[in-house]
């Protein structure tokens, strides 16, 4: 999706390797860095209906030792960048 491109791309200017719909068990990561073990996850507009699917995938994936971070598009703005920094900052201690 144009999110998921988009989240992509400031991941890539920010200077990590990012692997896109990238499978974990049964399971499709939206974006990938694996040198950091997390999958960023793009919720669109349409995502609000499926909140308890995603909190059990979610602890599968943590499970796995693969933390996650959901981004939706009040995030995708100008100060992005800023929220991804902080955001991988908390998971990477």
């Amino acid at each position: 999706t144009k999110g998921q491109l988009l989240l992509e791309s400031i991941l890539n200017k920010l200077g990590f390797q990012t692997v896109l719909e990238y499978q974990v068990g049964d399971y499709f990561l939206d974006v990938f860095v694996g040198e950091l073990n997390i999958a960023f996850e793009y919720d669109g507009p349409w995502h609000g209906l499926s909140k308890k699917r995603d909190m059990k995938r979610d602890e599968w994936l943590k499970q796995q030792g693969i933390s996650v971070i959901r981004v939706n598009d009040e995030i995708l703005d100008d100060e992005a960048e800023d929220y991804l920094i902080t955001q991988i900052k908390r998971k990477v201690k």
